[in-house]
């Protein structure tokens, strides 16, 4: 049941502009992550600027990734994406805790919050969107806690937490079955054609080898489709592949 008249209150975590999204609730003190890097992004309807900051949180129990999407060139730079993704660091494994997605379009600015609740076995997304259907706040039942679950937008971040890329490079093989998490649920699904809108998605994460470069490359086979990663030899991420869906994004020298 969707709950409507939200009354909205300070997000401790802002991004560089905080009036970019709609305050609902109080996140960790984190505070910014150290390693920025550049990226490219090129979609169907243009190119674009992606600056990607990630790093441990406060007293390194939690890891943060912000996000965010601009128009490319110097002048008049707009904003049309970001988003901030929050992991708990436990036991070897990164656990979504929180998250907060603002994307612009049709003129109109889409926000969603994802907060998991391993304990209550239960998923509380926050929506504020011009589409009543997404616009409150509605609760997804967790099926299943003893898998892993990634923020989408940490997919490389959680199999080098958990030993993964290192293991399934020195094998020359290997799979890491995970439940995706899409922050940013459902407006960042909605952005492509013919894409189905779960809150999460099974999804597997295999070695691929290496290209000529010699970064690894990984696959992440999820709801049908193929997203290919490729990381250097620090298993830092330099690019991204979505190829059914028109997406590439290519780290900036």
């Amino acid at each position: 049941m969707i709950k409507t008249g939200l009354k909205f209150i300070i997000f401790s975590l802002c991004l560089s502009s905080c009036a970019f999204f709609n305050k609902v609730s109080t996140a960790p003190d984190e505070i910014a992550p150290k390693v920025k890097n550049k990226f490219k992004l090129k979609d169907g309807s243009g190119e674009y600027s992606l600056l990607v900051e990630a790093g441990p949180g406060k007293g390194d129990k939690t890891y943060v990734v912000k996000r965010t999407i601009e128009t490319l060139g110097n002048k008049n730079r707009k904003t049309l994406e970001k988003s901030i993704s929050i992991s708990s660091k436990i036991e070897g494994e990164l656990i979504p805790k929180i998250s907060q997605f603002s994307v612009w379009y049709n003129k109109h600015r889409h926000f969603s919050q994802i907060e998991m609740d391993l304990k209550e076995k239960q998923i509380k997304v926050t929506w504020d969107s011009p589409d009543p259907k997404f616009n409150g706040i509605k609760y997804f039942p967790i099926k299943n806690d003893k898998i892993i679950f990634c923020f989408f937008t940490q997919v490389i971040e959680c199999a080098r937490q958990q030993g993964f890329l290192k293991k399934a490079t020195k094998n020359e093989g290997g799979q890491l079955r995970m439940q995706i998490v899409w922050d940013g649920h459902p407006f960042f699904q909605q952005q492509f054609e013919n894409f189905n809108t779960h809150v999460t998605s099974p999804a597997v994460l295999e070695y691929d080898g290496r290209n000529r470069r010699r970064q690894k490359r990984f696959s992440l086979k999820v709801e049908g489709n193929a997203i290919f990663y490729f990381v250097d030899k620090t298993n830092q991420l330099m690019g991204q592949y979505w190829i059914a869906k028109g997406l590439a994004i290519e780290r900036l020298k």
